[in-house]
């Protein structure tokens, strides 16, 4: 709790005046409320007196002029030399008032004015003592926190302090509030950097605010390695769009191949898979990049069929092709 204490003199008649208050900053609606206790009015005399003490209170918002409010304390009674203490509360207990938006520290100003009016026992006039004071304090000083989430990144805080999780960029953070700060890459990305104002900060650590905070990741596509195992009799034709790519080439993820298996003249393909699933040959197949892509062909002849007509050796060749069609090829041997 915090007093706001001034004097009040006449003659020699003295007075003071303590104004005790507590301030609690709400970040939600970013208000501050002032509430009084019980107050007080010490007055010394080496007469007997009666009086009675009239204040006035005002707060506002320092950082917003349009918002204030102001109560009254009074207190009465009488003395008979020496210190006495007269208490009262001031009505209303409590004034709220509403900050302006925005970034910077969250002000709140209290001004006082007294008016006491005393009666000497030993004499009829009334004489009058006044006094003023005032006080000010930061509620809060609120900074803006900066989120820059990368392609193929994700970012979360969350305001240990506040109790809040999720935290969006541009949302007020108060001086002294702890943050939770995570960092991850969306499926098919790494995280290259992942930062805090500007330095590396780790995954999952805690960050006190002492002023604006910008977080930063970035990522980039996973790479991988394109490997190519074809027999001396199969082909293999791999494109990325128009380009053509060679075993050992680097691909990333969500890149699209096309990819197809044929067999050399006098062969046909006995297996052809992109790793592992097996594959139609001579059918160029669409494959999206997940993983390292392992593409492999193997061929085996064409069957051949060997007959005798009467003296004359003749090989006849009977090739079949993927569409079951055939065709007749001889060679005459002598």
């Amino acid at each position: 709790m915090a007093t706001l204490s001034y004097p009040i003199t006449y003659g020699d008649w003295s007075g003071t005046i303590n104004l005790n208050y507590t301030a609690e900053y709400d970040r939600e609606n970013n208000r501050t409320k002032i509430t009084f206790g019980q107050c007080s009015a010490v007055y010394s005399s080496r007469a007997d007196y009666q009086t009675t003490t009239d204040t006035e209170i005002t707060v506002a918002a320092g950082d917003n002029s349009g918002s204030s409010g102001t109560l009254t304390l009074h207190t009465e009674g009488y003395g008979t030399g020496g210190t006495v203490t007269f208490t009262g509360t001031p009505s209303p207990a409590s004034i709220t008032v509403q900050h302006a938006a925005g970034a910077g520290a969250k002000t709140v100003s209290l001004s006082a004015s007294t008016t006491a009016a005393v009666r000497p026992y030993s004499g009829s006039d009334l004489v009058y003592a006044g006094g003023s004071g005032s006080a000010s304090l930061t509620a809060a000083t609120l900074y803006t926190l900066s989120i820059s989430a990368g392609t193929g990144t994700a970012i979360t805080v969350d305001n240990s302090t506040a109790g809040k999780t999720g935290l969006a960029s541009g949302a007020m953070i108060a001086k002294g509030d702890v943050l939770k700060i995570s960092f991850a890459a969306n499926t098919g990305y790494e995280l290259k950097t992942h930062t805090v104002n500007g330095s590396s900060f780790t995954s999952g650590g805690s960050h006190t605010v002492s002023g604006n905070v910008t977080v930063a990741a970035t990522a980039a596509l996973k790479s991988y390695t394109l490997t190519v195992n074809a027999d001396g009799n199969s082909l293999v034709t791999v494109k990325r769009g128009t380009e053509t790519l060679t075993s050992g080439a680097t691909v990333s993820h969500f890149d699209v191949l096309s990819v197809t298996v044929s067999a050399k003249s006098g062969y046909k393909i006995s297996a052809a898979n992109i790793n592992g699933t097996a594959v139609s040959p001579e059918t160029a197949v669409s494959h999206t990049v997940s993983g390292p892509v392992t593409v492999t062909a193997a061929a085996e002849p064409l069957s051949n069929l060997f007959v005798d007509d009467g003296g004359t050796r003749r090989r006849v060749l009977l090739y079949i092709d993927d569409n079951g069609e055939r065709a007749l090829y001889r060679a005459v041997f002598k």
